[in-house]
């Protein structure tokens, strides 16, 4: 009997879905770039963790969302193309012995006008995301709060920003899953709202 009820308590608290998201090429195409982690008490994660939501209900809500190429990455594999710069480790080694880390701390990064601009136009997309979170405590013992906040910016093809999204709540962190999940299908409805 005991086992029973501990095998019922368990799955009651155990809820797991499988949603596919495909993109619909008659709505717009949108990028969604750097996401900042701005807060030293975020999870490593949480921020990488936000925009894969985030592309993930655009993609369900049927925007085309393309994974792109980012230009310093360009210039990376320009710049490692010279040995003596970086010794005769192959490329596999080199992140493991310490190479090239100044460039991987530059490989993610907000991208400038100009770099907006080409991107869009390369990748034929209509507007471009990128922004921050972070997760903020008041630091009591008694009366402990929690302060999430969200900024994002948009900019159309010519790399202009036209706009901003912007989200704070509190009393609950962001890396919960079900909140991200709610909080990233409100974005996008607001978005869609705005840019019909």
């Amino acid at each position: 009997m005991r086992i029973l009820f501990l095998f019922f308590f368990v799955s009651c608290f155990n809820k797991y879905s499988v949603e596919i998201a495909k993109q619909d090429t008659k709505k717009s195409k949108v990028i969604i770039g750097y996401i900042e982690n701005r807060d030293i008490l975020l999870t490593r994660y949480t921020a990488k963790n936000f925009k894969d939501m985030l592309e993930y209900e655009f993609l369900k809500a049927g925007y085309s969302v393309p994974d792109f190429q980012k230009p310093i990455e360009k210039e990376l594999e320009e710049e490692t193309q010279n040995k003596s710069e970086l010794g005769d480790l192959p490329k596999t080694l080199r992140k493991v012995a310490g190479e090239n880390s100044f460039y991987e701390n530059k490989e993610d990064r907000f991208l400038k006008e100009e770099e907006i601009a080409k991107l869009i136009t390369t990748e034929k997309a209509n507007l471009f995301l990128q922004g921050a979170i972070a997760i903020h405590s008041n630091e009591r013992i008694l009366d402990k709060r929690d302060h999430n906040f969200i900024f994002l910016n948009i900019f159309d093809k010519s790399g202009k920003r036209v706009g901003m999204i912007s989200s704070a709540f509190e009393d609950k962190v962001l890396y919960e899953a079900t909140l991200l999940r709610e909080v990233c299908r409100k974005i996008v409805k607001e978005f869609q709202e705005s840019f019909k």
